[in-house]
């Protein structure tokens, strides 16, 4: 079933990495990347197989890791994290619903410049913005792209918006992109625990290896990190951030290399998942 697992994700072009892997370097610290290659895919994979077949039963002899983690996300205001870290894969969060794609026709993007027109920049602590996030993300980029700001009249509101169609489409498309990505590593993570599981999650038990709640604090900035000490093996950081109105979901397969120090980031861009006014 791996091999089968690792067909598919050759075939996925667009794919971004969905398993991180430590990059070895001269530094203590390692930054884990969150786009990586094929090869850095299937690697990880491999290494799952290898761990089935190990012969290592206890976790005495292995060295132990500091692993950072942080979240960077805009939204932070009367926020609550929780972060554990699983010695196997587990199954990513129950989705309500996967958010509706953009629309790219000139009259959805023109109604949508209309809309957000009037309306100034979202504040970051506000739950419900117009539209939600990622338009106020689209809007923000487009305008930025076209040199121009938000129409002060009616007069010229409606030659604003015509302009501003092809920066709006060019965003959405990103924006769209994106969700696609975070569909994928969503049905892929949604794979890798139902093929690997229960094996793994027997033999984490006899090397002694169990869950490790992460303590998330507050950093200068709204900014969370955490940190714990963890055997040498492959972990799943499992994660949320909740603000009112958005929460976010992150599952993260990392492997722990012999660098003492490795830090994983968390952002927008790799949550496995997100609800609420996205």
């Amino acid at each position: 079933m791996l091999g089968l697992l690792v067909r598919k994700l050759k075939s996925s072009k667009c794919l971004l990495g969905f398993f991180a892997i430590a990059l070895v370097v001269a530094t203590a610290t390692v930054q884990i990347a969150f786009a990586l290659n094929l090869d850095d895919q299937t690697s990880i994979i491999d290494s799952i197989e290898a761990d089935k077949n190990s012969s290592d039963t206890t976790s005495a002899g292995r060295p132990k890791i500091t692993l950072n983690i942080r979240i960077t996300v805009p939204h932070n205001k009367n926020a609550f994290d929780s972060c554990r870290i699983y010695p196997y894969p587990v199954p990513p969060p129950h989705k309500k619903s996967d958010p509706d794609k953009i629309a790219l026709k000139d009259k959805s993007l023109r109604q949508m410049a209309l809309g957000m027109g009037y309306w100034t920049v979202s504040r970051l602590d506000k739950a419900f913005p117009t539209g939600g996030w990622r338009m106020q993300y689209i809007m923000t980029a487009a305008l930025k792209d076209s040199g121009t700001s938000r129409p002060h009249s009616i007069f010229t509101e409606y030659g604003w918006a015509d302009n501003m169609i092809p920066y709006l489409r060019k965003e959405a498309i990103i924006v769209n992109a994106k969700e696609d990505d975070r569909k994928k590593r969503y049905d892929l993570a949604q794979s890798v625990f139902t093929e690997n599981h229960t094996e793994l999650e027997v033999q984490a038990f006899n090397q002694g290896l169990f869950p490790i709640d992460v303590p998330i604090r507050r950093e200068a900035g709204g900014y969370r990190r955490g940190q714990t000490v963890a055997d040498k093996a492959n972990w799943w950081i499992v994660a949320f951030h909740k603000v009112p109105g958005l929460k976010y979901y992150w599952l993260w397969p990392v492997k722990l290399s012999d660098s003492p120090i490795q830090t994983v980031t968390l952002d927008e861009d790799n949550a496995i998942y997100i609800e609420g006014a996205w």
